[in-house]
């Protein structure tokens, strides 16, 4: 009963660690609409098209046309809608992301694959970070390319993933962060899916949090021991 009862206030302390954890992402998640599920696309070929300056969400397209598609590519890296960059033309998107730390350290992850409805390609995007409200002006932070050669049994309805991730700073309390795609012109592109921005977890709040887990562990693990001797 004793060795039950010590057993269970471990798995509580790893349990506080765990939720500390998952509670701190959770609390991170500064992208609105990273999935892309809202609002709605028909599920028809080609979802539904937005052009420059038109916005979906909270994405505004800053140049060319994207399609926001549903049921077109699955599975979807998250949730049921993507994102083609590449509408009728390569195309672009951009959120302004607010409540950021000046100064602290975020964790930028995204999913891309390829729209191959005509057939293999090897779409690239850009992706874009810093102040302002010029996107063509901000900083490119990376260029990712998506190879058919290594994504075998890649179709529209077997999607294959590539998933990355970019450390960015913030050097205002809004940044903009930007897609484009730079695939040649066609309705075919990089499809982008799952975005979102955390900041990078401190050692030291970790540490702290492991060691109150510890703390309460050996606590509870004396008091085990006196109760044993008084037995």
């Amino acid at each position: 009963m004793q060795h039950d009862r010590y057993g269970k206030i471990q798995s509580l302390c790893l349990g506080v660690v765990a939720w500390g954890v998952l509670a701190t992402g959770a609390l991170a998640a500064l992208i609105s609409n990273g999935g892309f599920e809202t609002p709605t696309a028909p599920s028809t070929i080609g979802g539904k098209t937005y052009y420059q300056n038109q916005s979906f969400g909270e994405w505004t397209v800053w140049k060319g046309s994207i399609d926001l598609v549903r049921d077109d590519f699955t599975p979807d890296f998250d949730g049921f809608q993507s994102v083609d960059l590449n509408g009728y033309a390569p195309g672009g998107i951009y959120q302004d992301v607010s409540g950021l730390v000046v100064g602290q350290e975020y964790y930028l992850s995204f999913a891309i694959s390829a729209n191959v409805f005509y057939g293999l390609i090897d779409p690239v995007v850009q992706v874009r970070w810093g102040e302002g409200t010029s996107t063509e002006q901000l900083p490119v932070i990376g260029t990712f390319q998506w190879l058919a050669s290594e994504h075998s049994g890649h179709s529209n309805s077997s999607m294959k993933w590539d998933t990355h991730v970019v450390a960015v700073t913030a050097t205002a309390s809004t940044m903009r962060l930007a897609f484009g795609s730079t695939s040649p012109d066609g309705v075919c592109g990089p499809v982008l899916d799952g975005v979102k921005l955390e900041p990078v977890p401190e050692p030291s709040s970790l540490v702290a949090l492991g060691g109150t887990a510890v703390g309460l562990a050996v606590l509870s693990r004396r008091r085990f021991v006196r109760r044993r001797s008084d037995v």
